[in-house]
Parts: structure tokens; sequence; C-alpha cells
């Protein structure tokens, strides 16, 4: 299990648990003995900080003025004197820093704990942990504190003297800020299966010499050996796509004098710039370019190996004006170069293009442009993308700040996360009408934004979102869809009004707006994306990996035979009916066209296996032998009506 996955475990688990801090309005933080507190459910408390008493061994209560303690905040209980400090049975959440720098040698993590920030028990004094059997999230072995199955590291006793760490076998993730500032481990021992480690998970080990990265690995955080003044020698074995430019920063192997070129294992890590007119031509046998490895002091001129066999799509972020011409190795098998350009072999997706290369001179064999491919393209004046392009990833122009126009065609299927943002200056877009493919934030730091008064944000028939606070949307007329994001996190909106010529809802249009309890659907809307309505987004340990969860008791109105009935079955919301759409009352017609033929046997052969949802007239259709049931036989004879044998 992914430690991202087991992240998402937890924080489903601290949903379902009721877990959301709550400030009292007006008041703030109260007050009860020694405890601050604010409430944290209906009936139950946070502590926010521990008003050190000086008790040496100290039982925090498991109610403070009437209500359950269920959570220790963010360094709730940080230099606590006490020697020996026992957690309540009720307390589900303890958070970051909870009993950092305490006396405490051991403690025990009790039945309902769902969460554990990271680096919650650090202290010169801590040597282990002990979980009861009966908590189904954590376990303990060998003084650390792990996942359940054992396979994620979630915290380590900083008062171990072990000078030699050796990582269990089984684990396969490291959390953040596990190991941070141990002063005693010199060298590092990881299994063979370990699949990452997280953001400073060894920050400031100040004894630490060396790490030996087994293969196998694929990713290390931002800041995972930050500061590790002594960590000279590095040994990696192949190549780890998900390596932070930053993993190893302000380390003694990084303070090393060596100019040009970095390189670990297989990998160009980063290039540290030597001076104007610098070339940096990778040495043979190098297959992989990590993390904005050229970024902000790349070389003038790139040449890329045969050797090279990924391109991570930060690689260039934030590159260098004077990077002026790139060339990769014809025998390349998975880069090619023109024009200095970056592509995939055959041309169909750009990956970087360095200064005075415009999106309209691109090659029309070009599909897709990658991840912030023109990023910091302080040249472009316009961005006009080519009618041959299909999608447009995250960020690709990115602070493309000195462009003032953007015309997108109808060939683009799909815009990334923020591909537009901070192209400050633009203040004309032009894109399909009706596109859904657009929100708000696709263009909020540009001119055209700052420059709308408050209220309703149309632009080509798309409703982009709303400028200001608002509690009653009504969306205008002119209005054929919503687009992408539209309301996204809009904690103040309780109701919505769609216009009666609405077409399609974007996705995530909705989505993280905790009073909008139900939507009314007009007939007209025949597309509704994933995720538009009656969804809740949790983050996860990056911008790309959060999940999607359905909101409790949502309820959605609409017409039968619908896409908005059809979207409600589809995500299990209520559907409550509020009249129905003509269609195929045609027996054996499943598919609703007019016309039975072996597509209509084939949806009912998708309908039980689960692969396709019916709608309430879809349903009756697909009876064909009336016993009030949809099973096989009536695929069966939807087959034999078309060959004249039956019905």
């Amino acid at each position: 299990m992914k430690l991202k996955k087991f992240v998402s475990v937890l924080l489903v688990l601290v949903i379902a648990f009721g877990v959301c801090a709550v400030s009292v309005t007006g008041a703030g933080a109260l007050r009860y003995k020694f405890y601050e507190y604010e409430m944290y459910t209906e009936d139950s408390v946070i502590i926010t900080e521990y008003i050190d008493g000086g008790a040496v061994d100290l039982v925090i209560p498991s109610e403070l003025n009437g209500y359950r303690v269920a959570a220790i905040g963010d360094y709730a209980f940080e230099n606590a004197y006490a020697s020996t400090i026992t957690i309540p049975d009720t307390v589900e959440y303890i958070g970051a820093y909870a009993f950092n720098n305490t006396k405490v040698t051991t403690i025990n993590i009790p039945e309902k704990v769902v969460h554990i920030g990271a680096s919650a028990f650090k202290g010169d004094n801590f040597t282990g942990f002990t979980v009861s059997p009966d908590n189904t999230v954590f376990s303990a072995k060998d003084g650390f504190l792990l996942s359940k199955d054992c396979s994620v590291i979630i915290a380590y006793p900083n008062g171990r003297t072990d000078t030699e760490l050796v990582i269990p076998e089984g684990v396969k993730y490291i959390y953040p800020g596990t190991f941070s500032y141990s002063d005693n481990i010199v060298s590092v021992k990881f299994p063979q299966g370990l699949i990452g480690i997280e953001a400073e998970a060894f920050v400031e080990c100040s004894k630490l010499e060396s790490v030996d990265i087994p293969e196998g690995v694929e990713y290390i955080g931002h800041h995972a050996f930050y500061k590790c003044k002594k960590l000279t020698q590095i040994n990696i074995v192949g190549c780890i796509k998900g390596l932070s430019r930053y993993a190893f920063e302000d380390t003694g192997w990084e303070e090393l004098p060596v100019w040009g070129a970095r390189y670990l294992g297989d990998m160009l890590h980063y290039y540290r710039y030597t001076g104007r007119y610098s070339d940096l031509e990778i040495k043979d046998g190098i297959k992989m370019i990590c993390d904005e490895a050229l970024s902000g002091t790349g070389p003038d001129k790139l040449f890329i190996p045969a050797s090279v066999e990924y391109i991570s799509p930060t690689a260039f972020k934030d590159c260098p004006m004077h990077l002026s011409e790139i060339v990769v190795h014809e025998d390349n098998k998975y880069y090619s170069s023109e024009n200095n350009m970056i592509f995939n072999k055959d041309k169909t997706i750009l990956y970087f293009g360095t200064i005075g290369c415009n999106p309209e001179d691109l090659p029309p064999s070009v599909e897709e442009i990658g991840p912030y491919a023109y990023n910091e393209s302080s040249h472009l004046q316009e961005i006009i993308i080519p009618d041959t392009v299909k999608r447009i990833d995250d960020y690709a122009f990115d602070y493309s700040y000195y462009a003032r126009k953007i015309v997108i065609p109808e060939s683009v299927e799909y815009i990334g996360y923020k591909a537009f943002d901070r192209c400050g200056l633009v203040k004309e877009i032009i894109f399909p009408q009706g596109s859904t493919m657009f929100g708000v934030e696709d263009f909020e730091r540009t001119q055209w934004y700052s420059w709308a008064e408050e209220g309703n944000l149309v632009l080509n028939g798309t409703f982009m979102g709303y400028k200001g606070e608002i509690t009653d949307a009504v969306i205008p007329d002119e209005a054929e869809s919503v687009g992408k994001k539209a309301f996204y996190g809009t904690q103040t909106l309780t109701s919505v009004v769609l216009p009666e010529k609405l077409r399609a809802i974007g996705p995530c249009a909705f989505e993280n707006c905790p009073k909008l309890t139900e939507v009314t659907i007009p007939a007209s809307v025949d597309e509704i994306y994933p995720f538009a309505l009656g969804y809740t987004y949790v983050e996860g340990e990056t911008e790309y990996d959060g999940e999607h969860f359905p909101v409790e008791g949502f309820v959605i109105k609409g017409y039968t035979n619908s896409v908005a009935e059809a979207y409600a079955i589809e995500n299990g919301f209520e559907f409550v009916a509020i009249g129905e759409l003509e269609v195929s009352k045609l027996l054996g017609d499943t598919d609703l066209d007019g016309v039975i033929t072996i597509k209509d046997a084939t949806a009912i052969q998708k309908y039980l296996a689960s692969l396709e949802l019916f709608v309430s007239q879809q349903k009756k259709n697909a009876d064909m032998n009336g016993d009030g049931e949809i099973n096989i036989k009536d695929a069966t004879a939807i087959q034999k009506h078309i060959a004249g044998l039956e019905y």
C-alpha cells in the first residue's frame, strides 16, 4: 500500500469519525485547568495547548469541561516537563509535533487513534512505543511505530543510540519527518522492496555519513536529507523517477566542490552553472534527467545522449533564458529534437522549447503540449495553439508573463491544472463556445480576471465562476455550460439555480461546497462530468494524489431518464424526479435509440457485469421477456428477435 494511499486512508478515517477542528466563533481557545482547547465536533474537543503545571507523571484527561477529548493538536504538549504521559482512550487524532521535545521515554498509542502527524514524538529521551493491540491502523515493532501491516514507518524514537539504522524488512514507505534530528545515526541500511522516502524524513541527522538506496525505490521527497552536513556518500542503484531536486540540499555531498553536472547513479540530478557560454554534454550511460535538474542555472547548450530513457516533466521548470540550443542524439529510442525543442520519438508530444520557440511553429505531428513546456517563456506575446493539439498539460504555459492573448482551438480535449497560471498580462481569451474545460482558476492571475467586476464571470458561453462571495447562485441564461471547478471550494454556497438551456456541468464544478446539499438539474443538461456535484476532495501528499469522496445525503432533483438520473445512480445519490423525459419505450431498445440492434443485447450484458448503468426507462425496455427481472435471458431474447426467431 503506497504511502499516499495510506495517508488517504487515514484522512478517510478522520472524516468518518467527524474529525474537523472548528474554532469557537468569537471566543477562540477555551481553557480548563492546565489545558487550552477548542471544539472539535459537537460533543468533543481538541487540546491545542498544555500549560505546563510541572507534573512528572501526566495523565491527559478523557474529558474537559464535560466534553470528550478526541484530538491533540499540533505542538500541544511540546516541551512538556513530564517524564511519563498517558494518552486517554478517547483520542482519535494526534497532530504534528504534538509531543515534541518532552522527557518521555515511551508512550502508548490507544485503540482509537487513526491519525498521527509528522514528527509527533520527538525528543532525545524518547526510546520506544507501545500500541494497543486493538488499534486497527498502527503497530509497534523493535521500537518503531509502524502501520498495522508494518509497511510504513510512522515514527522513530530519537533517544535510540543505534549508529547503524537498520530499517525492518517489509517496510515500503518512510513517513515524513520520521528520522529527523536523530543525532546518533551514522549510516542507514534500507530494505529491499522500499518504494518511497517521504519529505524531510532524515532532516538534520547530524552524524549521518552515508546512505545506500536500493534498486526499486520510486521516489525520495523534498528535503528528505536536508542539512545532513556529514552526508558525503550517496549510493543509488538505477533510476528514481520521483527524486526531488532538493532531496539532498545543503548536505555534505551537495557542498562538494563540483561544478557542472552532478550525477547520482544513472541520473543527472542537477546542473551547477559554470558561467556563460557553457555547454553540457550529458555523459553516455545516463538514463534519466531528474526533477528540476536544469532549473534556474542551466547551460547554454545541451546535448542529450542516446542512453537517456526518461526526462522528468519538471526537468526544465524555470529554465534560464540563455539555454538556446538542444540536441538529442539521433539514436535515442525515446526522445528527439527539432529546432531546439524536445519531443517524444514520433514528435506527437512536445516536452520543452527553448527561447524563441512558439506554439504556432510546432510540427503538425504534435498532439500534446507537456507539463512546463513553455514555463517562464518571456518571449511569447500571444499563445496561439495549433489545431493539431489535443491536450495541454499542467503548467504548460505557467508564467508566460508577457503574453496578452490566448487562443485555444476546438481540437483541444484537455486542459491541465494551472496550464495558463501567472500569465498576468492576458486580457483576451478565445476558446470553443460553451466549453467545460475551463474555469476561473485557469485565468485567475490575468488582466481578464483582475479587470472583471464582481459577480458572474461568463466567457464564450461558459460560466467560469463567481467573483466575490456568494450564498445563492443564479447562473445567467447566456451560459451554455458550467466550467471546470466554477464553484470549487465555495464554502458559503447554499443553493444554485441553473438556466433552462444549460447543456453541460464541467468537472468538479461544485466540489467542496459543504453547504450545498441538493441541486436541481434542467432537462436540457445532456452531460455531467465526474465529481461535478456532490463530492468533497481531500488533498494527498502532492497536488496529484488526492481523493474524491461522495457527500453523504446529497440529493439530485431532475427528470427521469435524463443524465441527471444516470449521474445520481452512478454515484449513489438520492434522486428525486420532478418530471419525465420522453424517450423510446420500445421493448428491447435498451440504449433508447429507437431501434433494436445487437447493441441492445450487449448493453444488457454490460449492465449485468456492472459495466453499465440503466436509467428508469432502460430498465423497463430491457425486461424483454416480461418476468420483472433483467437477466441473460433478456439479452438472448433480443438476439432471437433480431434473428426473427422470437418476439
